[in-house]
């Protein structure tokens, strides 16, 4: 089922995926910054099966690009087709068609969101097939949303989620975020972002960061929290985070994923490093881009 709205994004929001709504009637996040529109329209769509005893659901939608930017426009919208695009390849069967959208999809938010559904389904629908035949009974759940945390004159930051189970003991998660620059729409990546010789320096702030995030289970010996207590790898060898950093209003966000530093239980292990603490780390390509402090 297909829902439709316009949506005119003129906010920079930040610490949580529903950050901006529409002008014109819809509330604003609070603390807003005033930027030229980067309008959007609101896309999704739900659907089930059933086979035998075996029933699945999927559910995606968010604000799709409307109009901005050509470059910026095209850019996010292929990397949310992308993000679908994951999801499918992680749940679909050998016998399921990818998403492989053309044209005619990434212009289109609904049929860009119904396809993917679709996809899901079949790829369900081979499982269950398997399953009838075994007499088992299972259900299955799919869902993603997109949006937009932060837009200012020079960047737009969307946000991405999805949640699979597959009547496990669990379901999994992914957080992903992705920065461009609103002139061009060139993606902000770890490479281009901080210097290269800075990297050390990075990391040693992200674990900071990350001792924040985990100090209420942390052993602490003398001043000194034991991130160890903590992560599933030798924080001494920590990787910097899968996804791209996320700049948002107040600071740049990394986030690790479910299992990549630590056990389920932890989430996603995430913290957020001012924009003043990161300026002697940044490239010259992204120092002209930074939000400047409110």
């Amino acid at each position: 089922m297909p829902f439709m709205a316009a949506a005119m994004l003129s906010v920079s929001a930040c610490g949580g995926k529903k950050g901006a709504e529409s002008a014109g009637g819809a509330s604003l996040s609070e603390n807003v910054t005033e930027v030229a529109p980067f309008i959007t329209e609101n896309v999704g769509w739900t659907d089930s099966i059933t086979v035998g005893d075996c029933k699945a659901v999927a559910k995606i939608e968010g604000l799709y690009p409307q109009k901005d930017n050509p470059a910026v426009v095209d850019s996010t919208r292929a990397w949310i087709a992308s993000q679908l695009e994951v999801l499918l390849n992680n749940c679909g069967g050998e016998n399921t068609l990818g998403l492989s959208p053309v044209k005619e999809d990434l212009e289109n938010g609904n049929r860009l969101v119904s396809k993917a559904v679709a996809r899901l389904l079949d790829a369900a629908r081979n499982d269950f097939k398997g399953f009838v035949k075994d007499g088992i009974s299972t259900s299955y759940e799919f869902s993603a949303d997109f949006d937009p945390i932060f837009i200012s004159d020079s960047l737009v930051t969307y946000s991405y989620s999805s949640y699979v189970y597959l009547g496990g003991a669990h379901g999994g998660s992914v957080g992903a975020g992705q920065t461009f620059d609103r002139n061009n729409g060139v993606q902000l990546t770890y490479d281009n972002t901080f210097l290269p010789e800075k990297r050390p320096e990075l990391v040693a702030m992200i674990k900071n960061g990350l001792k924040e995030y985990f100090k209420e289970g942390l052993s602490q010996e003398g001043d000194t929290v034991n991130l160890r207590d903590a992560l599933l790898i030798n924080p001494d060898t920590l990787p910097l985070p899968a996804f791209a950093p996320e700049f948002t209003r107040d600071g740049v966000v990394f986030t690790y994923q479910q299992y990549e530093i630590a056990p389920y239980a932890a989430g996603m292990p995430s913290c957020v490093i001012s924009y003043d603490e990161l300026k002697p780390l940044f490239t010259s390509f992204v120092t002209p881009l930074v939000p400047k402090a409110e």
